[in-house]
């Protein structure tokens, strides 16, 4: 604990003298100090408490409280540059104890270009209504891995008429137990956005990742050279120094997904449409697996204080290019594209025990040392209801309704599709004359899939009290 107060501590006088000799135009402290305690009626802790909390909230345990600081220290000079630094310190106690840094980042904004070296979770969008953040591989499930990116700040208009253009490269390690101890991970992505929203607007683009290098127990280091990482990036054919499924496929364990996105503004509601289309190989980018996809619909209501926000989400996973085996035998070579897992990289898409992605791949797998080796459950048909609003200026409500059927892998099905329906009922207050919060958050989960496919009803409840330092 005293260690993580000093790091915060030393990096509010670093950007503190730093704005000093450089004059600058504006600089913001942001911070937010919150305590929470968490009950539940069984060891299991509901859905909707757990996931999405950039793996803050354990999944098991009857009671839990825990500690949060979170601090943003911001420097804008008169030339609209502008540093930062920021950090989010937990800390919890239940039947197991800990304290971390989920995340402590720092970066430089010039101009259009953000570059940024830490750990730092993706902002939330569609106010924070959906199950996996809009997309399907990064949905603040996981903690934030450590990272070094580059990225445009928002969309970058080219030339005079509405086309805009944005995009990220970013580096990282993953420092968690896994199958391959700290493998790389490369994440690209660009998107291009035409149109306004009064009339129509149209956003398309594709988001990469891709695991390499690190370091096998049964057969050493993995090829990380540069030559290495070009086959990684590009999605080539590993060289005669990498494992034979890399020989035969692909270099490292790619995936990605393409964004479609649709929005339109009408006189009383804004409204976007989305379609996120996942892909684990050449036959999902190709299409192959055409029918999987995030699809939703999002609407803003202008006029309707009440109900401000509503969302609908369809997650439809369940094709993956084909079952591509018959009576013991393959008849294509396409199909049983197994999202999230890999063959070699054999903890998949996960850190430190969540799915990176959405959280409705669930359950993930562990060997018996208590290493993960994927996730058992990626071919779901889930609905996902959101909406929020106010009751009053100061009572703000929130409603997550999900229902799912289950059916495990195609190489590991469940003898049964598995039920699940979560529900998230949430209230947040704010004291009108001193910045203090309270929030309450009432959670039941009824289905198998949570449970190792036996039925049961369970619950529980987060009271949190909160405030905000500005």
């Amino acid at each position: 604990m005293k260690t993580g107060a000093s790091v915060i501590i030393c990096l509010f006088l670093m950007l503190n003298i730093t704005s000093k000799r450089v004059f600058c135009q504006e600089f913001k402290i942001k911070s937010d100090i919150n305590t929470s305690s968490i009950t539940n009626s069984n060891q299991q802790t509901p859905f909707w408490i757990w996931a999405n909390q950039m793996g803050q909230i354990p999944q098991s345990s009857k009671f839990i409280q825990t500690g949060e600081i979170n601090l943003e220290l911001t420097n804008q000079f008169k030339n609209q540059n502008t540093i930062f630094v920021a950090g989010r310190a937990f800390g919890l106690k239940g039947e197991e104890s800990h304290f971390e840094f989920t995340e402590l980042f720092a970066g430089i904004k010039l101009g259009k270009i953000v570059a940024q070296l830490g750990s730092r979770a993706d902002q939330l969008i569609q106010s924070g209504l959906s199950s996996s953040n809009g997309n399907l591989l990064n949905s603040r499930n996981a903690r934030p891995y450590p990272s070094i990116s580059l990225a445009s700040d928002g969309f970058i208009q080219v030339g005079k008429r509405d086309f805009f253009v944005s995009g990220k490269w970013e580096e990282a390690i993953l420092f968690d137990e896994r199958i391959i101890d700290k493998p790389r991970l490369h994440h690209k992505n660009i998107f291009f956005r035409v149109g306004e929203v009064k009339k129509f607007q149209l956003e398309f683009g594709i988001d990469h990742y891709v695991f390499w290098g690190g370091t096998s127990a049964v057969s050493g280091p993995q090829p990380d050279g540069f030559t290495d990482y070009l086959r990684a990036i590009l999605a080539m054919k590993g060289g005669a120094q990498h494992n034979l499924g890399d020989q035969k496929n692909v270099s490292g364990n790619s995936l990605g997904q393409y964004f479609f996105i649709f929005r339109k503004d009408y006189e009383k509601v804004k409204a976007e449409v989305r379609i996120v289309h996942p892909f684990e190989d050449k036959s999902g980018m190709v299409m192959f697996n055409t029918i999987d996809n995030l699809y939703s619909l999002y609407l803003t209501f202008k006029e309707n204080k009440f109900l401000q926000h509503t969302l609908f989400e369809l997650i439809y996973t369940k094709n993956q290019s084909g079952d591509d085996i018959q009576d013991g035998v393959y008849i294509h070579t396409n199909g049983r594209d197994n999202y999230l897992t890999h063959s070699f990289y054999n903890s998949g898409f996960t850190y430190f025990g969540n799915v990176m992605g959405s959280p409705l791949f669930y359950p993930v797998n562990y060997n018996s040392e208590g290493i993960s080796t994927g996730v058992i459950n990626n071919r779901i048909v889930a609905f996902h209801v959101g909406a929020d609003g106010y009751l009053s200026d100061a009572l703000m409500w929130k409603l997550f309704l999900t229902n799912s059927l289950n059916y495990g892998t195609h190489w590991h099905a469940f003898d049964q599709s598995r039920k699940q329906f979560s529900a998230l009922a949430e209230f947040n207050y704010m004291l009108k004359r001193i910045p203090v919060y309270f929030k309450g958050s009432f959670a039941i989960d009824y289905g198998s899939n949570l449970n190792s496919g036996i039925e049961k009803l369970s619950g529980g409840a987060r009271l949190t009290v909160g405030w905000y330092l500005l």
